[in-house]
């Protein structure tokens, strides 16, 4: 409980709100804890970025300058809760499902049921060498391979809803207008493996993580405005 009152206390625009936290007994008689969130009207991101083929569907797929926003916005709570929140929190599951979207497909970071606090667990420098060595071996490889091939195979992987925003009138590509896809695609893509290095010390901080996809954005709107 001691834990869910302090989440509570945590305040980010990023963050999804905790209105209460409650503390009672369910139907076979054992402690049950539980947090109320505030309702994101939008989903998560998870339902975004895997929608049904169908029309309906097509008119909701993110684009890239949305996805790249949720991605800031992400980085932002990530930042606050690693560094400026008093005592520093990992959240620990971070994954699309528990990103969630306001009216305004504005991205908050929920579900805090694995969240560590870093005074709690990470003190002994025993407990961060076991993290990262629990993280070697099939991932070490994985990230190996993915970092030699994406900057030529980016392309294989993207969303293909994205290229439409590079087509003319008669469903062509723009060549310059995906040139710069892939360039924005494989620089996205680098800087989400920074963020999965085995070694903690080595991974980007979220500050940095914000700065570099603002600038690839800017970089992009640019490119869309001349077009």
């Amino acid at each position: 409980m001691d834990k869910c009152k302090a989440l509570r206390s945590i305040r980010h625009i990023d963050l999804l709100r905790i209105i209460t936290a409650c503390s009672s007994i369910d139907n076979q008689g054992q402690d049950l804890k539980s947090l109320v969130f505030e309702y994101m009207v939008n989903g998560s991101l998870d339902a975004w970025l895997h929608l049904k083929d169908d029309e309906q569907s097509r008119r909701k797929r993110l684009s890239l300058i949305q996805k790249r926003n949720i991605a800031i916005e992400v980085a932002f709570a990530l930042d606050y809760i690693h560094h400026r929140c008093g005592t520093s929190i990992v959240h620990c599951d971070m994954k699309p499902g528990n990103v969630l979207l306001n009216k305004d497909m504005v991205a908050h970071v929920g579900d805090f049921g694995l969240a560590r606090f870093i005074l709690e667990e990470f003190d002994d420098p025993s407990q961060n060498q076991t993290m990262s060595t629990g993280l070697k071996g099939s991932k070490a490889t994985f990230l190996q391979f993915a970092t030699m091939v994406i900057p030529d195979h980016a392309m294989d992987i993207v969303d293909p809803s994205l290229l439409i925003e590079y087509e003319d009138a008669h469903g062509d590509q723009i060549p310059v207008h995906a040139r710069r896809l892939k360039e924005c695609s494989v620089l996205i893509m680098q800087i989400g493996l920074s963020c999965s290095l085995i070694s903690l010390s080595e991974r980007m901080l979220m500050d940095v993580v914000v700065n570099k996809l603002k600038k690839i954005g800017e970089s992009y709107l640019n490119l869309r405005g001349r077009g």
